[in-house]
């Protein structure tokens, strides 16, 4: 059984929650923030058949929204090292 939980399995275990986690608040906060600034609900930016969908509008959002995923995709690995440093007292393994 030993053998079944290895630093590495666990360290992508820990990173994968982690990641799934910050994925999920970025994405709250993206609707969020769209809602505040449009007055709008956010489908109506990325469905091309709502009244409401302009091309302007949709580049504009792809945009944020990818640089915000980008943004996540880095606090993400870091949380997840800090995480790991502080409950292990060792770095994350390498490799992964």
């Amino acid at each position: 059984m030993h053998k079944l939980i290895t630093r590495q399995r666990m360290w992508w275990l820990t990173s994968t929650i982690t990641g799934f986690l910050t994925a999920l608040a970025t994405k709250s906060l993206i609707k969020t923030a769209y809602r505040l600034i449009q007055k709008e609900a956010p489908e109506t930016a990325f469905d091309p058949d709502r009244a409401g969908f302009s091309w302007p509008n949709f580049l504009v959002w792809a945009l944020a929204a990818g640089m915000g995923l980008g943004a996540t995709r880095v606090m993400s690995n870091r949380l997840a090292t800090a995480e790991w440093k502080f409950f292990t007292g060792a770095p994350p393994p390498q490799g992964d």
